[in-house]
This record gives C-alpha cells, sequence and structure tokens, in this order.
C-alpha cells in the first residue's frame, strides 16, 4: 500500500502479482496495474491505530526496554 503512494495509488508490485491479503476480518484485493479501491479515510484511521498498538507493544516489551543502549550499526 505504502508503495502505491508514489504511483498514485495504482498496484505495481516486483512479482507483477495480483495479491489478497486479509485484515481484521476483510479481505483486500491487489490486482496489477489497477488503483486500490479500498483506501479511504475510515481504512487509513483503522490500520493507523493497529499499527500504532503493534508498535507501542513492541517498544514497550522488557525484552526491548530493558537494552540499555542500542549500538549503532555499521
Amino acid at each position: 500500500m505504502r508503495n502505491c503512494i508514489h504511483t498514485n495509488g495504482v498496484f505495481y508490485p516486483p512479482k507483477q502479482r495480483n495479491l489478497e491479503i486479509t485484515y481484521n476480518g476483510n479481505a483486500y484485493i491487489f490486482i496489477v496495474g489497477k488503483k486500490l479501491n479500498f483506501v479511504n479515510f475510515h481504512f487509513i484511521n483503522e490500520i493507523t491505530k493497529d499499527i500504532m498498538a503493534v508498535l507501542t507493544t513492541i517498544v514497550k516489551d522488557k525484552r526491548i526496554s530493558n537494552i540499555p543502549q542500542i549500538p549503532r550499526l555499521g
């Protein structure tokens, strides 16, 4: 979905295959070369809340929050 922002909402996957993803009990169909017809304010609001919940869970996990310092990569 994020990559479709750069293509005016049209789905162009690297493998050029259609895709169906079930999220929150709904099937979302991605058709190669077609605009995503399900992205609207309600969908963006719902998925943003879910992403924030996942990120909060990760950051608050003791295995992460107990790391005193994350070393630089590279």
